[in-house]
């Protein structure tokens, strides 16, 4: 009973923070897993192995529901206090939610960030040079980071083209850090797609495999670790070693198009936008279409580097 009254309080506490979140804007936020045993938890629930998160590794992970469809991608962060898990805005409450019900009698809890959280993505000069200054530009490879007091930094690619940084207002303010010329969410959104990043947000939730959003290529999976939620179908499809659909970077010949959109090619539908931002886009379509001028939204969409969109 005390167990049970235990897991009503700190659920209860969860979605109230949620409910709090809800009040400002912005296109992540973090849950933050602290505990005793939140290594532990997040260790038999994601497809990241968990023992190679570092202050200087900040991998993609995915949560995934039994049947092994990917319910977030996440970022996983080093904390002081615990595990950072970055998602989209929307998905924080059901991602809670969720896991929750998996933490039986293991000594974590999980909250989201308060509003004084912020996140950002810098790509200009001088926003850069203020970083390397204070010992927190991540080496040039994806996924590597820097932490200090408190701030959070993440090469988002291999050329660290974009650095994603996430702290608390306290802590920037104490580091005197201000930016020049931080990316608009647009303009993050598009640098995400070119990484091969898919943002699983509530309407693609639920619907694709890791190896479909090409989590295997962006190193977001651990094949050497112990189970996890669809783990088993995570398995047999790297043994397999293909999917028959997976998603393909693309750029649009005219206006934006928009996530759900139909994909078509010679006249058939073959697939549909998954994330978009600009000219960008991410699509779901069959492997062999990966090399192909396709069409959306009355318009052509074409590989970026017009061979293959493949990531």
């Amino acid at each position: 009973m005390a167990q049970l009254v235990s897991d009503i309080y700190l659920l209860a506490r969860a979605m109230a923070a949620c409910a709090r979140l809800h009040r400002r804007t912005g296109m992540y936020t973090q849950i933050l897993a602290s505990g005793d045993d939140a290594i532990g938890f997040l260790q038999g629930q994601l497809t990241q192995d968990l023992n190679d998160l570092s202050a200087e590794f900040s991998p993609l992970a995915a949560w995934c529901n039994p049947k092994g469809r990917v319910v977030a991608v996440l970022r996983l962060l080093a904390l002081e206090n615990g595990v950072g898990l970055i998602l989209p805005d929307a998905l924080a409450e059901p991602v809670i939610t969720g896991l929750l019900r998996y933490r039986l009698r293991a000594q974590v809890e999980l909250l989201p960030a308060g509003a004084q959280w912020r996140a950002y993505a810098l790509s200009a000069g001088q926003d850069l040079a203020a970083l390397e200054s204070m010992g927190l530009l991540p080496e040039p490879a994806a996924n590597a980071s820097r932490r200090r007091a408190g701030i959070t930094a993440v090469s988002l690619d291999t050329q660290r083209s974009v650095v994603e940084l996430y702290a608390d207002v306290a802590a920037l303010d104490t580091a005197r850090l201000k930016f020049a010329a931080p990316l608009s969410a647009g303009s993050w959104a598009a640098a995400r797609i070119q990484a091969g990043i898919t943002d699983i947000d509530d309407t693609t939730t639920e619907q694709y495999t890791p190896h479909m959003l090409n989590l295997d290529r962006l190193g977001a999976i651990s094949f050497f670790k112990g189970c996890y939620p669809g783990q088993e179908i995570v398995a047999r499809t790297e043994h397999l070693g293909s999917v028959k659909r997976s998603v393909a970077r693309y750029r649009a010949h005219g206006t934006p198009v928009a996530s759900g959109e139909p994909v078509q090619f010679a006249g058939v539908e073959s697939g549909v936008v998954v994330a978009s931002a600009g000219s960008w886009l991410l699509a779901m379509v069959p492997t062999e279409l990966h090399d192909k001028t396709l069409s959306c939204a009355g318009q052509e969409i074409t590989p970026p580097d017009q061979t293959s969109g493949r990531i």
